[in-house]
């Protein structure tokens, strides 16, 4: 994957940078399962399968608090949980006090992770 992540999409037209997904895909296939073009477990390795890991992706779940101030109420967080790859927010909608909803959408100014993650 590091030969299309350095090429990137800008420098390459959607189906050129589609192409160049399913030779990686088709290579890393081959190396996995050394050449064969489908293998069932004969050899007891596991099942023929590329996984997201294989080609690099990381595909855990990340979980943030979002902090942000909010002209009338003050600083509230929020806890956001997202796939590792995916982009936290930049804004965030105020829950109010405990009795009126605010829903005001305020920038996302500091980010922090849960007690006991590391």
């Amino acid at each position: 994957m590091d030969e299309i992540r350095q090429l990137g999409p800008g420098d390459l037209g959607r189906e050129d940078f589609a192409l160049e997904a399913i030779l990686l895909l088709r290579k890393t296939w081959t190396r996995k399962h050394r050449g064969f073009r489908f293998r069932l477990d004969k050899w007891g390795e596991g099942p023929s399968r590329i996984t997201f890991k294989d080609l690099g992706f990381d595909i855990n779940i990340q979980q943030r608090y979002l902090s942000a101030v909010c002209p009338v109420h003050g600083r509230f967080h929020e806890l956001w949980t997202g796939a590792a790859i995916a982009p936290r927010p930049d804004r965030i909608s105020c829950p109010g006090d405990r009795t009126v909803a605010c829903g005001q959408d305020c920038g996302v100014d500091y980010v922090y992770e849960p007690a006991g993650k590391s």
